[in-house]
């Protein structure tokens, strides 16, 4: 019965870790896109990417409740054809 309990408890804690490796891939990658639309890159880079992650928290934490870490789930719900 431990196991089951201990091998239940890794799968959340592996589930909340790819979550929050998603939330800070889509902070980066907000950051990036959001310098090439014309950010400051060296001088205001603090709150460059505090604007990312405001806006990550925004968009991607709902999301990440609602489908998890599940790749196939988001782009079946975000692509054209999915």
């Amino acid at each position: 019965m431990g196991d089951i309990l201990f091998s239940f408890s890794d799968e959340k804690v592996t589930r909340v870790l790819k979550c929050c490796i998603y939330f800070l891939l889509s902070c980066f990658f907000l950051h990036i896109i959001f310098v090439l639309y014309g950010a400051p890159l060296i001088e205001l880079v603090l709150e460059t990417f505090l604007f990312a992650v405001i806006l990550s928290t925004f968009t991607t934490v709902p999301c990440l409740c609602l489908l998890g870490p599940n790749l196939k789930a988001w782009l079946r719900v975000f692509s054209r054809n999915g």
